[in-house]
């Protein structure tokens, strides 16, 4: 499988890995549509790929419009420093997103966090904050 589409597409969900992965939180808790070996003493990054529209830009060029969704999880206590942890966990990621625009090795044209979603799931004796964060990355593609 080596096609343009195939490339750029998984390109760029690299790339988005790869800024994930260079923060201190989630430098071995980052997940592509799987999680795998959990750490339940940190935070872990799950991504995933929701949708792909394409718009032809001319005979050789296709503009993509990709959506994907990052969706940090934590173990937490009963407290409102949990909260304060989550954002500074979101924080990393939306950081380092705006920090690296334009700067990956494939055609990306901009990439944009959208509104942000925060939740929250109680049992017994655990809370676990949740955030889902929307990016999305407009690209090119030459054929």
């Amino acid at each position: 499988m080596n096609s343009p589409y195939g490339n750029t597409t998984i390109g760029i969900k690299n790339y988005l890995k790869t800024l994930i992965t260079k923060t201190v939180s989630f430098k071995n808790s980052t997940y592509v549509d799987s999680i795998g070996e959990v750490d339940t003493t940190g935070p872990i990054a799950v991504i995933t790929l929701e949708s792909d529209a394409f718009k032809a830009e001319g005979p050789h060029t296709t503009l993509h419009t990709l959506e994907f969704n990052i969706e940090i999880g934590s173990l937490a206590e009963f407290s409102e420093n949990t909260l304060d942890t989550l954002l500074g966990y979101v924080g990393e990621i939306v950081d380092g997103i705006e920090a690296d625009r334009g700067h990956s090795s494939v055609e990306i044209e901009n990439i944009e966090v959208g509104t942000i979603d925060y939740t929250w799931e109680q049992d017994e004796y655990l809370v676990m904050r949740k955030a889902l964060i929307p990016v999305t990355v407009i690209a090119y593609r030459n054929s």
